[in-house]
């Protein structure tokens, strides 16, 4: 048996004693014999021992990342909270069991494969962005890392995996390359916008002034039909007169009076729409 004793000092100390009895022919007790040992620095060292696997599994606890450690024989000897978070499996249903048969949704083959390699060239090795598949259309990403440790007495750990989850950072990475990319198409689309602009200004300025020039010279051609009619009315001047008709039939003046405003106002609604499409890609 264990117990403390008090010294004459008042000190106290552990103990442990063994000892047997001798029975008499009718059952009393005729003596006590036995030793006992002081096993004081035995249990101190007992005591230290359980402080610092308490301040371990504090540490392990504590830890953000994943962290499971298997034995020597396979099984699960250490399973953090982030690990039972992660997984959705409690330390109580893992620990103990083989960490190959654990119901994790990812590629064990790839994974195995990779633990045996640290394992027999004790190296440490990594694996970036290993998937979880959870749940269809629900995946996560985790950072692997394979540390192999030295069992001994004490520590029966063949190695240890961390695992962090990097699926959030992923997704901000793709978030951001979408707007890298979304940046580049706006600044395309703003040199774009302004290199179509400039020229446009140029026809939009000759649209307008092709317009007023044309309504000078159909001032102009008025003039001239009013002299045709004068011509044509005396015999000297009639062939003047004659010349000049054939001209606007040739050139087909009537058509072209007619149809060349129309035409002006399609190009100056064209001119109108490419401003508005460039005004556009310049807000986008």
């Amino acid at each position: 048996a264990d117990y403390r004793v008090v010294r004459a000092d008042g000190s106290l100390r552990w103990v442990h004693e063994k000892g047997q009895a001798v029975f008499a022919e009718d059952g009393a007790v005729r003596w006590l014999d036995g030793v006992i040992f002081d096993i004081t620095e035995r249990k101190q060292q007992e005591e230290e021992m359980r402080r610092l696997h308490r301040e371990t599994e504090k540490l392990f606890a504590s830890i953000s990342a994943v962290l499971v450690g298997v034995d020597v024989e396979g099984r699960v000897a250490r399973w953090n909270e982030a690990a039972a978070q992660t997984f959705g499996l409690a330390a109580d249903a893992v620990l103990n069991q083989p960490f190959h048969k654990l119901p994790i949704p990812w590629d064990w083959e790839k994974l195995l494969t990779v633990i045996s390699e640290a394992v027999h060239t004790d190296r440490h090795l990594e694996m970036d962005n290993f998937r979880v598949t959870h749940a269809p259309g629900r995946e996560a990403f985790l950072n692997l890392s394979i540390t192999p440790s030295k069992p001994d007495v004490e520590n029966r750990l063949n190695y240890i995996l961390l695992a962090v989850d990097v699926t959030q950072r992923r997704e901000l990475e793709t978030q951001l390359r979408q707007a890298q990319k979304l940046e580049s198409i706006g600044q395309l689309a703003a040199g774009i916008a302004h290199e179509i602009n400039t020229p446009m200004q140029y026809i939009g300025d000759s649209i307008y002034f092709l317009q007023e020039a044309f309504e000078d010279q159909r001032r102009l051609i008025d003039v001239a039909e009013d002299i045709a009619r004068q011509l044509a009315a005396r015999p000297d001047t009639a062939p003047m007169a004659t010349a000049l008709h054939d001209v606007a039939e040739r050139i087909e003046l009537d058509y072209l009076l007619e149809s060349t405003p129309r035409a002006f106002a399609r190009v100056a609604d064209g001119v109108a729409r490419v401003t508005k499409i460039v005004q556009a890609m310049k807000e986008f």
